[in-house]
């Protein structure tokens, strides 16, 4: 019986690690985006800085009516005016989704 649950434990816990997938993009100026009228922000090319996540069109998001989402988007576009790098991630990059995290760690 331990063992058992030992196993169901592992498989939860290695799900949960590949929940997220991060990318890295070195230069954030590059990063094409749109802003929608109801405050969400769309990226379109992701796939040039990594063939794995789906590239155009408006794949992925980013919520800026949100507390998270405005801290977000202001980091993006402090990144973006210097040409500097940001880690964007999302739950699945071969799927649409929200951008659930952007940082430099």
């Amino acid at each position: 019986m331990k063992r058992a649950l030992a196993s169901i434990v592992l498989a939860a816990a290695a799900s949960l690690v590949q929940a997220t997938e991060f990318l890295y993009i070195p230069n954030m100026s590059l990063v094409k985006w749109q802003m929608a009228s109801n405050g969400v922000v769309y990226f379109r090319n992701l796939n040039e800085f990594h063939a794995g996540w789906l590239g155009c069109c408006y794949n992925f998001w980013l919520d800026t009516t949100t507390s998270a989402g405005k801290s977000a988007w202001a980091s993006i576009l402090l990144k973006s005016a210097g040409s500097l790098p940001l880690w964007f991630a999302a739950s699945d990059p071969n799927a649409p989704g929200a951008i659930t995290y952007v940082g430099i760690w």
